[in-house]
């Protein structure tokens, strides 16, 4: 009868080297997972701000062609004039349009006036007859980008677009007396005079995911007649992360062609 088999476990060293590979295996498989998991992050809020940024320019561009609307059997309240509100409305309370400043992290507001039924925020005039109505873009101190009517004085706006870093807007003057519309020059608010025959405006703003930069570079952003930095503190990116650049041109047919 042969004798039994010693048996025989791991030594210590085996033990210590088997732990070690399941945990380098194991830091590898969440590090994976954690990369993967900022990715899908990352492409979401990504894929949320282009739907969203879209959908809020698309917006302003379609109320921007009432801009400068007139129509002779609509009430006009006095003193007002349809188009770009450069001074205060008798009887509304929605401030007028502005340069935001010279600052680069500064946003302009954009207030026209037209005649017909539906302001920005879905409130309509009843009757037959074409209203006043007052529009209002701004960003508010929250970065949410905003619109405000006239219609309903006891409104306070509706939000179109969250995280919003930069809003401004140029307009587009025709100064050459040729009998065709084009702009020449485009300006801030502040630049327009009484008598500048308004033809296009152009919109742009700059809306930032919530998530950071993983690349956490610097980049430069041009919003029309601003420069935006990101990572560079007091500008309006105090840390790096992902923008999306949003901007169109609206060309603006209620203008009168006697004056082009």
């Amino acid at each position: 009868m042969s004798p039994r088999p010693m048996q025989k476990g791991f030594s210590l060293v085996e033990l210590m080297i088997s732990l070690t590979l399941g945990t380098l295996v194991t830091m590898a498989a969440i590090s994976m997972f954690s990369t993967n998991q900022r990715t899908f992050t990352l492409q979401r809020d990504l894929s949320e701000v282009q739907e969203q940024g879209r959908f809020a320019l698309d917006y302003i561009a379609r109320d921007l062609r009432e801009f400068k609307l007139e129509d002779e059997d609509a009430l006009t309240p006095v003193g007002a004039e349809v188009g770009l509100v450069r001074t205060p409305v008798t009887g509304i309370t929605i401030p007028v349009a502005a340069e935001g400043g010279l600052a680069a992290d500064a946003n302009d507001r954009l207030t026209y006036a037209f005649h017909g039924f539906l302001d920005c925020e879905g409130d309509t005039i009843a009757g037959t007859v074409p209203g006043f109505i007052v529009n209002s873009y701004w960003v508010d101190a929250d970065g949410d980008l905003r619109c405000i009517g006239s219609v309903n004085p006891a409104t306070t706006g509706i939000t179109l677009l969250s995280d919003v870093s930069s809003f401004q807007v140029l307009y587009g003057i025709d100064a050459a007396d040729d009998g065709l519309a084009a702009a020449g020059r485009y300006v801030p608010a502040s630049s327009v005079a009484a008598t500048d025959q308004i033809v296009a405006i152009k919109v742009a703003f700059a809306a930032s995911v919530p998530t950071p930069n993983p690349n956490d570079a610097e980049v430069n952003f041009q919003v029309l007649d601003k420069l935006l930095t990101t990572g560079t503190a007091p500008l309006d990116f105090a840390e790096s992360r992902v923008v999306r650049l949003f901007s169109t041109t609206v060309k603006v047919r209620n203008f009168n062609w006697e004056s082009i």
